[in-house]
C-alpha cells in the first residue's frame, strides 16, 4: 500500500512518512533516529535529538558566511560595501550583464555520486539499491536485500526536484522514479505523571498548552510501527552532467563543525584563526574521500566587491563553443 505524502507543518517544513525526517525546500535537511512527536500544528518535538542535519550550501552562505564575511557603512541607511555569495551574473551574447544570477559552477561528472552522508549529499544524484528479487522466468535466482530503509526514505526526499534543486545544471525533463522499502519506527507514548514521585515542571512545548514533566517522572511507552513505502517522485533528467551548482550541495552540519573545530561534545578542538582558514579546511574535508575540486575564494569580475567560491578547473568560457564567423 502506498504512505502518505509528505505533511506540511505551520511553519513551512514538512514532515517525511516515517517521521523521521524535517525539511524545507532548498534549505535543509534533519534526521532523528527516535521518533518525532507533534504538540500541535507548527510544533514538533523531537525526542531523540537531531541525529544528522544537511544544509543546502546557499543557505549556509547567506545565513551564516555572510553575516561574517559582509560589511555595511555606517550610514542611517547602510550600504553594502563587501558581501560573499558564490554567485555568477547571467551575461547576454554580447557579455553584458542581464541583471541576473546563478549559483557558482563547479565540476560534475555523469558518474560522480554521493558517496558519504556524512560529507554531503548531490541533490539528483543520490543513487540507492532497493530491496528486489532477481529472477529468471519464474526461477528465484538471488535476493538482494537493498540499502537501509532509512537511507531509501532519504534518497526520495533529496532527489526529488519539488524539495532541492539539482546538483547539475543542464536538465532537460524530469521523470517519475519510483521508492519503495519498508519503514519501521518507535514511537515514544507520553503518559501522565507518576503519582509516587514529585512533578518536576519544565514548561510549556514550544506553542503547545500541553505541559512538558522531566522524563523521569512520566510513564513512557514505547510503540513499534512500519508501513510499507511506496513512493513516486520527480526527478531530473540531466542532458549535460560537466558542471553542477555549487550552492545547490547539501553539507552535513559533521563536516562544517570539524572544518571550524567545533565540537557537540566534550573533546579537545582546534579554534581556527580566521573564517577564511576554516572554509580552506572545509574544502580539504569535501575532498577527503575523492579530490575532485579545486575550490578557491576570489572576487567576482562584474562586482569587485563581491567575494565568492570557485573551482578553478572551471571557467566562464566555453572554449569548446565554436565561434560562428560567418559574414553578415
Amino acid at each position: 500500500s502506498a504512505t502518505r505524502a509528505p505533511s506540511t507543518g505551520g511553519t513551512g517544513y514538512a514532515t517525511s512518512a516515517s517521521g523521521k525526517y524535517q525539511y524545507k525546500k532548498n534549505k535543509y535537511i534533519l534526521r532523528t533516529e527516535k521518533s518525532v512527536t507533534s504538540y500541535g500544528q507548527g510544533s514538533l518535538v523531537f525526542s531523540g535529538g537531531v541525529s544528522d542535519a544537511w544544509i543546502r550550501w546557499g543557505w549556509f552562505e547567506d545565513n551564516i558566511l555572510s553575516k561574517f564575511l559582509s560589511l555595511t557603512n555606517e550610514k542611517d541607511e547602510p550600504q553594502l560595501i563587501s558581501s560573499f555569495r558564490s554567485i555568477e551574473s547571467i551575461v547576454n551574447s554580447a557579455g553584458d550583464q542581464t541583471g541576473d544570477y546563478e549559483s557558482v559552477r563547479i565540476k560534475n561528472h555523469e558518474r560522480l555520486k554521493t558517496t558519504n552522508l556524512n560529507h554531503y549529499i548531490l541533490p539528483n544524484q543520490f543513487d540507492v539499491v532497493q530491496k528486489q528479487d532477481i529472477k529468471d522466468g519464474e526461477k528465484l535466482i538471488a535476493k538482494i536485500n537493498g540499502d537501509p530503509a532509512k537511507w531509501i526514505e532519504l534518497a526520495s526526499l533529496v532527489n526529488d526536484v519539488n524539495n532541492f534543486d539539482p546538483f547539475a545544471t543542464e536538465i532537460e525533463s524530469t521523470k517519475q522514479v519510483a521508492y519503495r522499502t519498508t519503514l519501521t519506527w518507535k514511537t515514544l507514548m507520553r503518559g501522565q505523571p507518576k503519582k509516587s514521585e514529585k512533578q518536576t515542571f519544565m514548561g510549556p512545548v514550544q506553542n503547545s498548552p500541553t505541559p512538558q514533566f522531566d522524563d523521569k517522572f512520566l510513564n513512557i511507552t514505547e510503540k513499534i510501527e512500519s508501513k510499507d513505502y511506496n513512493v513516486q517522485t520527480e526527478s531530473a533528467i540531466v542532458k549535460n552532467f560537466k558542471t553542477g551548482y555549487l550552492r545547490n550541495m547539501l553539507i552535513n552540519t559533521k563536516l562544517i563543525k570539524e572544518a571550524f573545530g567545533v565540537s557537540d561534545v566534550d573533546e579537545f578542538t582546534v579554534e581556527n584563526i580566521s573564517v577564511i582558514e576554516s572554509l580552506d579546511n572545509l574544502f580539504s574535508l569535501i575532498n577527503r574521500e575523492v579530490n575532485f575540486w579545486n575550490f578557491s575564494i576570489t572576487n567576482d569580475g562584474f562586482e569587485p566587491t563581491r567575494s565568492k567560491i570557485i573551482d578553478e578547473q572551471i571557467t566562464a568560457i566555453d572554449f569548446t563553443k565554436k565561434e560562428d564567423t560567418s559574414l553578415t
